[in-house]
């Protein structure tokens, strides 16, 4: 169940941003990665929002949340939460916050998949602490899945397939 994952899905809700200092070139972050894999990255960060399919966090609360890349190594990420297992009821409650995120290496999970590995930063609560989550993010076209790990400090070994995000049409599209 995901209330298992409470770490995982505070990660997974901050996940994919980071500081944002590296340098740019033609409009995407380059980091430490290799010339030939910041293709499909230039995809992820010029494709806008991605939505997840309705999951559950725990019994009795699901939610939907999205992920908004408008700008080089910014993002927004909103969480929608509902009573219903189909998340079409009146959402209970809605979380938006602003991230940094930066990509750094690639690295092979524990399914055998080429994810790359992400830092993200955030500020949460009410102290506005400041915190860095390690994530990975596994991309394919139009479908984005992010690690599950009970750790906030260290990159997740494996993807969690549950929850997949889907690019948003465009408006008027």
């Amino acid at each position: 169940m995901k209330a298992v994952w409470i770490a995982g899905g505070v990660l997974a809700s901050v996940v994919n941003a980071v500081l944002a200092d590296s340098v740019i070139s033609d409009g995407v972050p380059m980091g430490l990665l290799q010339a030939d894999q910041w293709q499909p990255i230039s995809q992820l960060v010029s494709g806008g929002q991605w939505v997840s399919n309705c999951y559950q966090l725990e019994l009795g609360q699901y939610q939907i949340r999205s992920y908004d890349f408008r700008l080089n190594q910014l993002a927004t990420i909103t969480t929608t939460s509902y009573p219903d297992q189909d998340c079409v009821q009146v959402p209970t409650g809605t979380v938006s916050i602003a991230v940094a995120w930066q990509l750094d290496h690639q690295l092979t999970t524990e399914e055998g998949m080429q994810a790359f590995a992400m830092d993200v930063q955030l500020r949460i609560g009410e102290s506005q602490e400041l915190v860095n989550v390690k994530q990975i993010l596994y991309y394919q076209q139009d479908h984005l899945y992010l690690g599950i790990s009970r750790a906030l400090n260290e990159y997740p070994h494996r993807l969690d397939w549950e929850i997949e995000y889907r690019r948003a049409k465009a408006s008027g599209a």
